[in-house]
């Protein structure tokens, strides 16, 4: 029995250890199984960062639904009303039910600070915390929503792997889950930024007027307020040998690209993070004016440490010492296009029209990545209504600044010292049609969010950041549609203008505001740019060539005297006494180069435009700088030219299809504007980028254009024999319709049957007469405009 019994309990364990060994074997085959799926799935969903992201198809991405519908509100409601959704709450907010209009965006990897306790008490506002790896996974606060890692992921966003940890990017995920949760208005701060004492219930709470010192922050209605305007400015001068030491041989212009706001809120010798270093010690004037503007996108100050860079705290101040700076109180400043101002994502506020600029690179450092988000959006910001805009405002918070190595700044800034200036620069030029090599040619710039995929490519190949950030961008985007932001596919922000406000308190109603059934003004001009810019940037002389100009045409003129002082250029005084004297404007420049003379620019290098950009932002510039027409090609061998004035001159020949040729461009470029826009233009003007005017230009409604007796219709230019000599034009003015045909006659020149010798002037007098029954009328008098050509002009048909 015995032996029977230890049969059976061999046996027993027997079949125990096989069942133990198969059932290791195949829970190890299940791990294999399992983590062979997991690299497959990696695998699979790993991105090709060194390749652009496909162009998506905006219109076809689904809005996800979730818990709850969040309703829209007016702008009555989110400025001026509290609502029980977005009420302080004395608990911590449930992550899945939160719900607010208004939402404050921070990342942090400490317990609450003391700003995080004063933006929490905030009425009609909800605080939600982006948690990384170092913050504390038990923190919690009153009516603030802590989003842990795992919350995060759970939002399933496209963005999600694409952001690394210990990374101030985390941000971003926090600024799409306020979107999905309301938002209309999003602030973002950080938490070493405390509301200063005293202020805190007004900062956020859009109560004032954009004229106010308090004006902390703004609705983004339209409203009147102080612009930053481009103002050219004389660089450094260069001492040449002559006898007398302060003779200067060489003064050099600058267009103003950038402006130091600090320098407006009353701190001039201190500059922000991202000021370009090259012009930290230029004593540039501000310039502002008053325009109205949509303020979508808001830079409060910070008092105490503000934002500097490191080379300001380890050159400027006393490491032994806390940094304490104090703005003035001033009523907030617009950015006028045409200019890039640094501005930071400490104390910002963003409207829902500009929630698509909420996004951080995560390529560059972290001093880097928000203000390259900065210019990047600016640049963004043209191309919407040119009343959208990025505006400063007083000081709202204490700067607490935690610990830093400056060293270690130092270094993490190195890209802003020596990138800013070119970053500057390539935004200025950068056009969506002709940005990069990426789909070059066959791109479609009609749609918005197109525009800022081709810019975060474009950005990719000049250098200032690298591709994974492109794939950021477009799955940011893909991501702000997915959770319920609603936009346009063109995102053509409707032109707003005030009515009339009360003039005696100089207030502006929040309220007052209609939208304009037209997209213009009744009275828009377009203004033709074309030929060549020899002196558009040179310092006009106090005596000009006799053969340009007898001096009995400018020395009675009193507003040609300041211009004789040896410090205006040629676009100064073209902005001075036409673009300052005309209604809303459009500039369209045309310039055509050989590259063979010093003169001349590159194809392509836009750069020489830009003294001619319109100082108000809600007038445009648009350029383009080619090469020159061959007059040796047979397609221009026309038989016209042999009974031209100049035949027997090839280079004056050539000068005559560059103007004809520049002017047919301008036209074009201006159809294919108001096609595209919408915009109408009533006036056309003519102008040479040479001309000097010696008086303002008369208000163009007051010139008529029809005569009264014949019923014609008129093109008032000005010629070379009311300056001097010759019958040379230079510069002409009419409606739109008249207009056309004078500047597409290069048409009709292949047909000119005139067989006497002719000019410039009789063949364009007589395709106006044939067409149109025109009249081309050069005896206006309050038209005083000449041209100035260099001095040191060898010969004819030099620039």
């Amino acid at each position: 029995m015995s032996n029977l019994q230890s049969k059976f309990t061999s046996f027993y364990d027997k079949r125990i250890f096989c069942f133990i060994v198969v059932t290791i074997i195949l829970a190890a085959i299940s791990i294999c199984n399992t983590l062979i799926k997991q690299i497959n799935i990696q695998i699979l969903t790993t991105k090709d960062y060194s390749k652009p992201p496909p162009l998506p198809d905006w219109s076809s991405i689904a809005v996800k639904s979730f818990h709850k519908v969040f309703v829209e509100t007016d702008d009555s409601r989110l400025f001026n009303t509290s609502f029980t959704q977005s009420n302080q709450s004395l608990s911590p907010l449930s992550v899945d039910t939160a719900y607010s209009l208004r939402w404050i965006v921070v990342t942090s990897i400490n317990y609450p600070t003391k700003t995080i306790n004063k933006l929490s008490k905030l009425k009609d506002w909800a605080l939600v915390l982006v948690a990384d790896i170092s913050t504390p996974k038990d923190w919690s606060h009153p009516n603030c929503v802590f989003l842990s890692i795992e919350s995060q992921k759970r939002l399933l966003l496209e963005i999600h792997d694409t952001i690394p940890y210990r990374h101030y990017g985390r941000k971003i995920i926090g600024y799409i889950y306020a979107i999905r949760h309301g938002a209309k208005i999003i602030y973002e701060t950080d938490d070493d930024n405390e509301l200063i004492s005293g202020i805190e219930e007004q900062v956020l709470t859009f109560q004032e007027i954009s004229t106010s010192n308090k004006a902390y922050f703004l609705p983004s209605t339209p409203q009147e307020m102080n612009t930053f305007n481009s103002k050219p400015f004389f660089g450094r001068a260069i001492f040449g040998t002559s006898t007398n030491a302060n003779t200067t041989t060489n003064l050099t212009m600058e267009e103003q690209i950038t402006v130091n706001p600090y320098h407006y809120f009353g701190q001039p010798n201190i500059w922000p993070r991202g000021y370009p270093l090259r012009l930290v010690g230029d004593n540039i004037s501000i310039s502002i004016s008053l325009s109205t503007v949509r303020p979508l996108i808001q830079q409060g100050l910070a008092n105490g440490d503000p934002d500097l860079d490191a080379i300001f705290r380890l050159t400027q101040s006393d490491r032994h010492q806390k940094i304490d700076i104090q703005f003035q109180e001033k009523p907030p400043v617009a950015v006028s296009h045409g200019l890039l101002v640094p501005f930071n994502s400490q104390n910002t506020l963003f409207h829902y029209d500009a929630f698509w600029a909420l996004w951080l690179p995560v390529t560059t450092t972290f001093r880097v990545c928000d203000i390259w988000r900065g210019y990047f959006v600016q640049r963004l910001l043209w191309e919407l209504t040119p009343q959208a805009t990025l505006t400063f405002h007083s000081p709202s918070v204490l700067q607490l600044r935690n610990p830093h190595n400056y060293i270690r700044d130092f270094e993490e800034e190195l890209q802003l010292y020596t990138q800013t200036e070119q970053l500057i620069i390539f935004l200025r030029k950068w056009t969506c049609s002709r940005g990069g090599s990426h789909l070059n040619g066959v791109r479609d710039c009609n749609l918005f969010f197109n525009k800022i995929y081709f810019l975060a490519v474009d950005m990719v190949e000049a250098n200032f950041w690298k591709m994974k950030d492109a794939w950021l961008c477009v799955n940011f985007l893909i991501d702000l549609i997915k959770h319920g932001y609603r936009y346009d596919l063109k995102y053509q922000i409707p032109i707003i203008k005030p009515k009339a406000t009360n003039q005696q308190n100089n207030s502006i109603s929040q309220q007052n505001y209609t939208v304009s059934s037209k997209n213009i003004p009744s009275t828009r001009v377009a203004v033709c740019v074309s030929g060549q810019v020899r002196t558009l940037n040179m310092v006009i002389s106090s005596t000009l060539p006799v053969m340009t100009v007898d001096r009995a045409v400018y020395r009675p003129k009193v507003a040609w005297r300041k211009f004789r002082s040896g410090k205006h250029t040629t676009a100064m005084n073209i902005q001075s006494l036409l673009f300052d004297q005309l209604p809303a404007f459009d500039v369209f420049m045309f310039v055509s180069t050989k590259e063979k003379h010093h003169r001349e620019p590159h194809v392509n290098d836009t750069r020489i435009c830009e003294s001619l950009r319109p100082r108000s932002s809600s007038n445009r510039l648009f350029c383009s700088v080619v090469k020159e027409m061959d007059i040796t090609n047979p397609s221009t061998n026309v038989t016209a030219l042999n009974s031209y004035t100049y035949a027997q001159s090839q280079e004056l020949r050539q000068g005559l299809l560059q103007q004809l040729n520049g002017l047919q461009q301008c036209n074009a470029m201006r159809k294919e504007y108001s096609r595209k826009s919408g915009i109408q233009y009533t006036h056309w003007i003519r102008l040479r980028p040479d001309s000097i005017f010696f008086e303002p230009f008369p208000n163009i409604t007051s010139i008529r254009f029809v005569d009264e007796t014949t019923k014609q219709p008129r093109i008032v230019y000005a010629t070379k024999k009311k300056c001097c000599c010759g019958n040379e034009d230079w510069f002409g003015v009419g409606t739109i319709e008249t207009m056309d045909a004078y500047f597409d006659r290069i048409n009709l020149l292949h047909t000119y049957k005139n067989r006497n010798i002719w000019s410039a002037e009789v063949f364009a007098i007589d395709v106006l007469t044939e067409t149109l029954k025109a009249q081309l009328l050069d005896n206006d008098p309050r038209i005083q405009v000449c041209i100035y050509k260099p001095k040191d002009r060898r010969y004819t048909g030099e620039p």
